[in-house]
């Protein structure tokens, strides 16, 4: 079964360059030193007389604008759907179809045989198959950056890890993310870092258009994402949410200024897949959807088994962020430290699952320790908690890893599910529990105390309605339900299931948040 999210509709441009152009963005010229594409074909000597292709890697931020005057060319970076075509043939179609030095190559994208290119502008129109290549970001504060001192001498379990319950499910269970592979796209990772394991850590050093090597991380964010959700339990420093996960790093840019496309977000799914992970952890996000970008997403629920996370955007507002819009991803939301849905935190139809994303203590690049806030916080919560449940049983389904976090997971607004919290903040517990003991929990629910309830963890009304029975016992004999009172527009959204009651007054005001502890109004 497939993950039955609602997925809005996209306005398309007026144009095919309207829509690349409104996601390009300009390379800023001066002292970025760029690297040529090499590009190099060559005929092989066997009888079928086929051609191989080789991408050599190169510092992505920007086109190879050697020998051009400047301003001389805009190059645009979009994709190119191949379509039925080889990659070698698609590629010397794009070479004919524009002048020498219009193109330069970034990625072969395999799943969807398609290429990332710059591209000069004037010849959007003549090239066949182009697509744009949204922006991507990473979905965090920066000035909620905070070094707090710690003890190295005493090991430190954060909020967040005490939250999501981690540490009942390794005493009670002893796993702690044994034979699980996480995969992080982020900026890297400093393996030499005290706190994180060196022989669970490896990544990715291929050629192929992505910032290497992975254990450099000039930038922090991806030390403390893979600090979440990996840090060793050693006695000292602090510990992550599946200390002996085994760690995956795909460098897909060195620093949180630089440019991520959507291009470099497939070409780090894909070596991902290659890795042999599990899950993969997706710190960012963009606003633009693509369709290449989904697939991939798609084909990983499907056919590959590896569940997708990604951080449900900082916007504050309903916007879709992408990846975690798509139907086949986690799209994780942020709370605070009391369960408080955080301000900053996306709210819309595509929320998954809540977990802690404000003041998140973890790793930091040189060695020490620092507080950020941000889904890109909250995203590895998760993630570290589908690690622990993969240790339990490693043959479960992203659709029953789905299932099985959203219906174990603890809303504080005692509702199924909204938009601010999705199913509500994920419980490493819950979920491992019902997993160790097989339970379907399809139409089941966790209340607020963290108990399972097949009412669905709501304090219902029994007098209210038109209901035959007053009381749970009487409605448990005869197989009634009732919903909370209140007022609600029944809507369907695929995600949740039909007619799940959302309140009329869904706004974010009415949602206790980092800013506001008064509640519901």
């Amino acid at each position: 079964a497939q993950p039955n999210k609602t997925k809005p509709s996209i306005t398309a441009s007026n144009s095919l360059k309207q829509q690349v152009i409104s996601t390009m963005v300009f390379t800023q010229f001066g002292f970025i030193s760029v690297l040529l594409v090499i590009v190099s074909l060559w005929s092989s000597q066997s009888q079928a007389g086929t051609y191989n292709l080789r991408l050599v890697g190169r510092n992505h931020h920007g086109p190879n604008m050697e020998n051009r005057a400047l301003g001389e060319a805009n190059m645009i970076r979009v994709m190119i759907a191949c379509g039925v075509e080889t990659k070698i043939d698609c590629m010397e179609r794009i070479l004919a179809s524009v002048p020498d030095g219009a193109v330069d190559f970034i990625h072969y994208l395999e799943t969807a045989n398609a290429y990332a290119v710059y591209l000069d502008e004037q010849y959007l129109d003549h090239v066949q198959g182009v697509q744009s290549d949204p922006t991507r970001r990473h979905q965090h504060r920066p000035d909620s950056k905070e070094k707090p001192r710690i003890r190295t001498s005493s090991q430190e379990i954060p909020a967040g890890v005490h939250m999501v319950k981690a540490p009942q499910v390794w005493e009670k269970y002893e796993v702690k993310g044994e034979d699980v592979l996480v995969c992080v796209i982020d900026t890297g990772v400093n393996r030499d870092h005290p706190d994180l394991d060196l022989e669970r850590l490896s990544g990715f050093d291929g050629a192929g258009g992505l910032v290497t090597p992975w254990w450099r991380d000039s930038d922090g964010h991806g030390t403390h994402v893979v600090g979440t959700i990996a840090a060793k339990d050693n006695t000292k420093g602090l510990v992550g949410v599946a200390p002996k996960v085994d760690v995956y790093a795909v460098r897909i840019v060195a620093s949180e200024d630089d440019e991520i496309y959507s291009s470099d977000m497939v070409a780090a799914l894909e070596i991902c897949r290659a890795s042999g992970a599990q899950v993969v952890s997706m710190s960012l996000g963009g606003l633009e959807s693509s369709v290449m970008e989904e697939a991939t997403l798609k084909s990983f629920f499907e056919n590959d088994d590896i569940v997708a996370v990604a951080a449900a955007g900082d916007t504050g507002g309903d916007d879709l962020v992408y990846p975690a819009a798509y139907n086949f991803v986690l799209s994780v939301a942020a709370v605070d430290q009391g369960g408080n849905r955080a301000s900053f935190s996306t709210w819309n139809d595509m929320v998954d699952i809540s977990a802690p994303g404000v003041s998140v203590l973890s790793t930091w690049a040189d060695g020490t320790y620092l507080s950020m806030s941000g889904t890109d916080m909250a995203c590895p919560h998760v993630t570290g908690v589908v690690a622990l449940m993969l240790s339990v049983d490693p043959y479960l389904s992203p659709s029953q890893v789905f299932e099985t976090l959203k219906a174990t997971a603890v809303n504080p607004n005692d509702w199924e599910w909204d938009m601010y919290y999705g199913s509500g903040i994920v419980n490493a517990l819950a979920a491992v529990d019902s997993v160790y003991e097989g339970e379907d929990h399809t139409d089941g629910h966790y209340d607020s105390d963290g108990n399972n309830n097949e009412f669905g963890g709501i304090d219902y009304n029994y007098d209210s309605g038109d209901h035959e029975s007053d009381d749970k016992e009487e409605a448990e004999e005869v197989g009634e339900s009732y919903p909370p009172v209140g007022n609600y527009d029944f809507v369907t959204v695929n995600k949740r299931g039909p007619e799940n009651p959302i309140p009329t007054d869904n706004d974010p005001s009415s949602v206790p948040n980092s800013e506001d502890d008064n509640g519901l109004g």
